[in-house]
């Protein structure tokens, strides 16, 4: 696919993934308010209401909706807003905490921009631009990681899935305190160095960011790709 269509198809799964998650919160709160869920009797099918929660008394249980006291406060906060704008809302805060979450555990210290704004539609706004901001910075980070690689594994977990994809230690860097592990068959190498000391105005941020930071190279021959934060994870 190119570039365009890999992008697209991307943000369709990210976006699928906070839609998944949501539903994993309202799932795990309405559990919370009903622990007892499994034994509870339900309307039999065929019946009106069937399969919905009763009281044992042919009374119908209708549950608290945590989405409907949001919406309350939202219109509340925001007079006049409609349903259509307080969903993008919701969308947008999720979508802007979800890629404020994946870019800080590269990048700890990273902030978006601010608001200043009172409407709805600048609140949409700005979470959408904080959310495409990390984004940005996210693939500012990781541009240069291994090929199908996850970006936000630790160097535990790189090590060992670089082992299981063929790398085998090589060598010891000939500068800095690192390692170089390559892949016999297909001549790839990844560099891991610790973060240097000392930085200067010149240091490449993603090599400070954390204890540790590693450059791929798909085959000798070729330059390495620009340098990958190692999260602090392990």
């Amino acid at each position: 696919m190119v570039d365009t269509e890999m992008l697209a198809a991307r943000m369709r799964g990210e976006a699928a993934w906070v839609r998944l998650l949501a539903a994993a919160g309202r799932l795990e709160r309405a559990l919370k308010r009903n622990p007892r869920w499994h034994i509870q009797p339900r309307v039999p099918a065929g019946n009106p209401g069937g399969g919905r929660w009763t009281d044992g008394g042919g009374s119908v249980v209708v549950p608290a909706s945590g989405r409907a006291s949001r919406i309350a406060r939202m219109r509340r906060r925001y007079p006049g807003a409609s349903l259509a704008q307080i969903t993008r809302l919701e969308i947008a805060v999720s979508q802007a905490r979800y890629h404020v979450g994946r870019v800080r555990r590269l990048d700890r210290n990273w902030r978006g921009s601010t608001s200043a704004t009172s409407t709805i539609h600048g609140e949409i706004l700005h979470f959408e631009a904080v959310a495409r901001q990390a984004r940005e910075r996210f693939h500012e980070l990781t541009r240069g990681a291994v090929p199908d690689f996850n970006p936000l594994w630790g160097r535990k977990r790189l090590l060992k899935e670089l082992f299981r994809n063929g790398y085998r230690f090589e060598r010891n860097a000939k500068s800095g305190n690192g390692v170089i592990y390559r892949n016999q068959r297909t001549g790839e190498a990844v560099r891991i160095m610790a973060s240097p000391r000392g930085n200067s105005r010149t240091t490449v941020d993603a090599k400070i960011l954390s204890k540790f930071y590693y450059r791929y190279r798909m085959r000798d021959g070729l330059k390495e790709q620009p340098h990958t934060p190692i999260p602090d994870t392990d």
